[in-house]
């Protein structure tokens, strides 16, 4: 009889312990997390990669001026530029570039015009000096040509070969002289074209 009431014991026993577990195992109720509150500052903070894009904006772009190759500037970099987020009306500051990089360019082409400026003046001379030469040759073959003209006009009454002499001595003078002439407008043509090309140097 005494194990009649034990097993029942235990069987109750297992019994409500079962029917706790599963009774409280369904429970629909919420569970909440609860923590005293403190007084203090309260932030509210974003955090998110990526990069913001404002809705209104106005792209900057450098002078036509800088980006032409001929300029020969690739790289200009800013020095100062207004805090992000700053209103700027048109015509006011915004950045500044470095003027280092355009002033070296600026002082190569100056040394450059002044190098075609000495070069245009050298071709200047050079041709000067060169058709003075020249002309100078010219006048001493028509002296010459008037010199054998004398001489065949002096030979008259002179043998025929001492006349046929100097009749080839005036040809010959005077073929001298039309060379110097052609060669004093070939000169001058080269020095007219030297000039101009010096010129579209510049």
């Amino acid at each position: 009889m005494r194990r009649k009431i034990i097993l029942t014991s235990v069987i109750l026993v297992l019994l409500s312990i079962a029917a706790f577990i599963i009774f409280t195992g369904t429970s629909n109720e919420s569970v909440y997390i609860t923590s005293s509150v403190q007084r203090g500052p309260f932030e509210i903070l974003v955090y998110s990669s990526g990069q913001l894009e404002a809705q209104s904006s106005e792209n900057i772009v450098v002078p036509e001026i800088l980006r032409d190759r001929s300029v020969r500037i690739y790289e200009i970099k800013i020095t100062d530029l207004v805090e992000e987020g700053t209103v700027v009306d048109s015509g006011e500051y915004v950045a500044s570039l470095d003027h280092k990089t355009v002033e070296e360019v600026l002082v190569g082409a100056q040394e450059d015009l002044e190098q075609a400026l000495n070069n245009f003046d050298d071709a200047k001379m050079d041709s000067n000096l060169t058709l003075s030469n020249y002309r100078d040759l010219i006048v001493n073959a028509r002296e010459e040509v008037e010199e054998m003209q004398i001489i065949l006009d002096e030979s008259i009454y002179e043998s025929p070969a001492i006349i046929r002499k100097a009749e080839m001595d005036l040809d010959k003078a005077k073929r001298k002289l039309k060379q110097e002439i052609s060669a004093y407008v070939l000169r001058e043509r080269q020095g007219i074209s030297k000039v101009e090309r010096t010129m579209i140097e510049l």
